[in-house]
Parts: structure tokens; C-alpha cells; sequence
């Protein structure tokens, strides 16, 4: 795709298989894109442009995040997500796959305009827990965090073990 959802971004090694994961995305009706890098310095003219045409960006790399380094420098307008092996193995196609299909899911969950408060996922149930607890601090953090995500109540879903934390789903407001 000439724009799209995501861009995914190669350099060196890295083509095969993320060349392969992208077509069959594809092929599948997803939008999305590949650019692979050859030579980086100077980078191509319509490296900006090119960037510009997609809502998300990820960079794959069999390293540390060289390449994501040089361009949060070169382009600080523009947010890049990196995916990093440091393996001494390739990436797999599923594995790829994968991964992309939940980057598109996050950004779609992001795009779905979803406005929910700290409020909307504390429950209406009395919170019993000692004074003092740590649980008291990830409970609030998590009913925090859900809407800043923008996630759906109806998506999220609490498991929890034994103990004074198997309470958790109780104080949550959702499904």
C-alpha cells in the first residue's frame, strides 16, 4: 500500500520475511506497507513524505534500535514504534504477522473514539482490603490506565488467583 494503517520499516537482512509477512496482511485487506532501507545515509529524499502516509509506524531491526535511533533524530515530528531481535535468529512470517495484526488492533482500539473515565471502571462494590495495601495502588492504577488506552469495558476481562488480590475483578467495572 501506498498509505495505509502501518508502515512497516526494514533495513539490510531484514527483507525475506518481512516482505512476506506484509503481502499475505495484504492480501488479507489490511493497509499496510513496506519500506526497506538499503542505504541509510543520506536517506532517500522522500523519506519524510513516505512517512507521512501511514498513522503508524514500526521499525523492525535484528539489533538494539540503531536505525528507530537515527530516525526519532532525524524525523522528532513523527512516532515510531520499534520490534528488535537480538537473537542471531531472523524473524519469522508468523511471528511478524503476529505482531503487525496487533499493532493494527491497538491503533483501531485508539481510532474508536471511546471516551471512559477513571470512574467508569470502579465498580460499586466496597474495596476491603487491609489499610496500607499494595493492591490499593494497582487497582487505581489499572482504572486509570483502561481509559487512557481507550479500551472498551466489553474488551477487558479480570482473572485473578487467591488471596486478599482475588478481589480485583470485584472492584473492577467490567465485562
Amino acid at each position: 500500500a501506498q498509505e495505509g494503517d502501518l508502515l512497516v520499516v526494514g533495513w539490510g537482512g531484514t527483507f525475506g520475511n518481512i516482505h512476506a509477512a506484509v503481502k499475505e496482511m495484504a492480501d488479507a485487506g489490511y493497509k499496510i506497507g513496506h519500506a526497506q532501507f538499503n542505504y541509510i545515509n543520506p536517506l532517500p529524499k522522500n523519506t519524510a513524505d513516505l512517512f507521512s502516509k501511514y498513522k503508524k509506524i514500526v521499525v523492525c531491526e535484528l539489533n538494539l534500535g540503531q536505525l528507530v535511533k537515527m530516525f526519532r533524530s532525524e524525523f522528532n515530528n513523527i512516532e515510531f514504534s520499534q520490534y528488535n531481535k537480538v537473537q542471531g535468529l531472523p524473524f519469522t512470517k508468523s511471528v511478524l504477522v503476529q505482531h503487525f495484526k496487533g499493532l493494527i488492533q491497538i491503533l483501531k482500539i485508539m481510532e474508536s473514539n471511546v471516551k471512559y473515565t477513571f470512574k467508569d471502571f470502579a465498580s460499586d462494590q466496597e474495596v476491603r482490603w487491609c489499610p496500607g495495601c499494595d493492591d490499593y495502588v494497582v487497582l487505581r492504577a489499572m482504572q486509570k490506565a483502561l481509559p487512557d488506552m481507550g479500551i472498551k469495558k466489553e474488551d477487558v476481562v479480570f482473572i485473578s488467583g487467591i488471596g486478599c488480590s482475588s478481589r480485583f475483578p470485584y472492584y473492577m467495572d467490567a465485562y
